[in-house]
Parts: structure tokens; C-alpha cells; sequence
């Protein structure tokens, strides 16, 4: 039984011959003898001692996974168990596949080994899993970024209409970017499937019309990389809107300057994308490790301002009765004992939450610090309490 050839080696099979045929087509050398083997591959150097990356490849996207997971685990517990805590549209979003995919192409398609040592049959399926993970990576940044999105659309309806209508044309185009990358990517090729199945491009009457792949994928990226900066950018114009204590903005920056490193590590893929050497299944690691980092980190963003909800809350208790304090005298020295029932009623009606940590809080102090600049201190008692009672101003 004839196994199939070396990258680089003439065709031992039928499919040899047939995959070498779609990946000159690929690359738009028409007129290239496949039975001459794909040439397009550098040669195995005379005194090469065989290595490969795969082990610590998969260490790699197991480390990927247990991180995804946790964080996105500890995120939807939260979500469930603690009180008042809203279950957002932002929950389903999962990116664990793409890893996953990613040990199959080590596993089954040869990646992580130099090409000289990569079957075409191995070859074949690396190259149709690669094609599935740029589809799911593309799509899963843009679900990410959505979800983001909407945590920060759920903040900006405390603040003018100007941010929140921001928001909505930002979110609009995150949707619009999602579905141009899923639709691009799947649809590159004309038939479709010759983008991701060498055998049948290679069986094809004509060559299929595709779009570069360099260019679909440096488009696709640089958008990817401008979006990451623009939502780095926009929580801090918010915040800078809103009406918060200084200890409850910086920790809020905190928690949101996060992303921050997702937006260093597309620009470190988009780098490594432009630099994949022809040893394509040993060069391409230096971009799968970007690719995982920004992944990992954007679900760790995605993440935080739900598992924020852990803080201390010894730490919103202390920054929280000092403030109380202070707000308590200027109210009494304003109204006498007026103050003190506004400040009372409102200290019972925070502590005594089930909601803990920086969401009830910053609920709070948005909506109190909201209606208490636009109203007499008797309508800023009612107002408050009222919106400390109805989900409406949940961030």
C-alpha cells in the first residue's frame, strides 16, 4: 500500500498528485507539473538532526484551554449564584475550539514539524483545519468584542445620550466586522470549497477564483487591531463621564486597561502574520502563539468586569464609609438631620445588598451621584432610593 509523500517529493498517490495540483493553484502557478512534487518548500538542509515544536506546542493550548475555561467558568458561576448580578447576552461566548483545533493540527496535519518532514496527506488536513480556525478566530474576537460592548453599553446608560449613541454605532459595526470575516473567510473561493480541500481544487476542470489569502487575512487583522484599540479607548472615555469617586475610577481603569495587552498582542500577530517563512508547518508557530495569547486575553477582558465582582468587600466598606462620612457632615451642615436620614437610608439599602463588590457599588454611586446633582436634597432622597430599588441602572 503506497503512503503518501514528503513535501517537496514527487506524488506517491493519486491524492498527492491532486493536493500538489490545488496548492500550485493556490499560490497561481498554473503551470507548474504537479507530478514533480510541490517545489515551493525549502530543502532539507544536509546535516538536519529531525526537531519539531509539537510538545511544547501542545503544552501550550492546554495552558490556552485551562485559563479560557476557568476564567469563563468562574465568570457564568458568578453570574449564576450571585444575586442581582444580571445573566447578560454576553455569556455564551467560548473560545476553547480554537486551541482545541490547533492540537489537531499537530496531532493529525504535521504542524509544528519542519515541511520536509509533512506528508501531503498530513498537509492536507493541517491546511483545511487552518482554514477552520482562522474562521473561528475571527469570529470568536468578534463575539469577544461584542460582549464587551454590551457591558460597556450597560454603563453608558448612566451617562448622556452622545456616549450611548457611541456605543450603539461602535456595537453595530463589531456585528457588521463579525459577519464580513465569517462570510470572507468561508466564502474566499469561488467554488467555496476549493479554499479548504486541496483534493477537490485540485480536481476542478478550472482553477476556482479566490481572493489573495495575504490580502483577505491583512485586511481582516488590521480592522481586528483598530477595534482592539478603539474598545481600549472607550471605557475610558465613559468613566471619565461618569460621576465616580477617585479610588472607584482608578479601580475601574484598572480592570479595564486590561485589554490593553490584548491590543499588544494583535499587533504582535498582525508582525508575525507578514513574516511566515515556506517552512510554513515549523514557521507558523511564532503567529499561532500571538494568536492564542490575544484569544486568551480577550476572554480574560471579556471576563473581568463580572469576576470584578470578587474584590474585598472590605476594601468598598472602608473607601465607602469614608466617603460616607464626609457626604453625612456636608448634608447636616446644609439640612440638619435630613442629611443624615438621606445618607442612613442609602448606607442600608448598599450594605445590606446581597450585591457586593464593584457592580452594586458603582450602581449606587452612579445613580445617587446622578440625580443628586440635578435635584433638592428631599428629591435626591426619594430619587435615590428609588433607583437603588429597580434593576434599571445595573453596570
Amino acid at each position: 500500500m503506497l503512503h503518501s509523500a514528503f513535501l517537496g517529493q514527487p506524488p506517491a498517490t493519486q491524492d498527492d498528485f491532486y493536493i500538489i495540483k490545488g496548492m500550485y493553484r493556490t499560490a497561481y502557478a498554473f503551470n507548474k507539473d504537479p507530478s514533480k512534487g510541490y517545489l515551493f518548500v525549502p530543502k532539507k538542509p544536509t546535516d538536519y538532526g529531525y526537531n519539531d515544536k509539537q510538545a511544547s506546542i501542545i503544552v501550550g493550548m492546554a495552558m490556552a484551554i485551562v485559563i479560557m475555561l476557568s476564567t469563563t467558568t468562574l465568570r457564568l458561576v458568578l453570574r449564576y449564584f450571585k444575586s442581582g448580578v444580571r445573566w447578560g447576552a454576553d455569556d455564551w461566548v467560548m473560545a476553547i475550539l480554537y486551541p482545541t483545533l490547533q492540537i489537531a493540527m499537530i496531532v493529525l496535519g504535521g504542524g509544528g514539524k519542519h515541511a520536509w518532514d509533512v506528508t501531503y496527506a498530513e498537509y492536507y488536513t493541517f491546511n483545511k483545519l487552518a482554514i477552520v480556525c482562522k474562521i473561528i478566530f475571527f469570529t470568536t474576537v468578534g463575539i469577544i468584542k461584542i460582549s464587551i460592548c454590551l457591558f460597556l453599553r450597560r454603563i453608558s446608560e448612566a451617562t448622556s445620550k452622545y456616549p450611548r449613541i457611541a456605543n450603539d454605532i461602535f456595537l453595530f459595526l463589531l456585528i457588521s466586522y463579525t459577519l464580513l470575516a465569517l462570510f470572507w473567510s468561508c466564502f474566499q473561493c469561488s467554488p467555496a470549497p476549493a479554499m479548504w480541500d486541496k483534493i477537490y481544487s485540485g480536481k476542478l476542470a478550472q482553477p476556482a477564483k479566490c481572493w489573495s489569502t495575504l490580502v483577505v487575512a491583512n485586511t481582516l487583522s488590521v480592522i481586528h487591531v483598530v477595534m482592539d484599540f478603539i474598545l481600549l479607548l472607550t471605557p475610558i472615555v465613559v468613566l471619565w463621564k461618569v460621576q465616580l469617586n477617585k479610588k472607584t475610577k482608578i479601580r475601574l481603569f484598572i480592570v479595564f486597561s486590561m485589554g490593553s495587552l490584548s491590543c499588544v498582542a494583535s499587533v504582535f500577530r498582525e508582525l508575525a502574520q507578514k513574516n511566515i517563512s515556506r517552512d510554513i508547518t515549523y514557521g507558523y508557530t511564532s503567529l499561532l502563539a500571538w494568536t492564542v495569547v490575544d484569544l486568551t486575553l480577550a476572554v480574560v477582558v471579556a471576563s473581568l468586569p463580572v469576576i470584578s465582582a470578587l474584590i474585598p468587600k472590605a476594601w468598598g466598606d472602608i473607601t465607602h464609609s469614608s466617603r460616607l462620612r464626609k457626604t453625612t457632615l456636608r448634608q447636616a451642615t446644609l439640612n440638619g438631620t435630613q442629611g443624615k436620614s438621606v445618607i442612613g437610608r442609602a448606607r442600608r439599602n448598599t450594605i445590606d445588598s446581597e450585591e457586593d463588590g464593584i457592580l452594586r457599588e458603582d450602581r449606587f454611586e452612579l445613580s445617587y451621584a446622578r440625580n443628586s446633582k440635578q435635584t433638592q436634597p428631599r428629591e435626591a432622597s426619594q430619587t435615590s432610593l428609588y433607583e437603588i430599588s429597580h434593576p434599571g441602572m445595573t453596570i
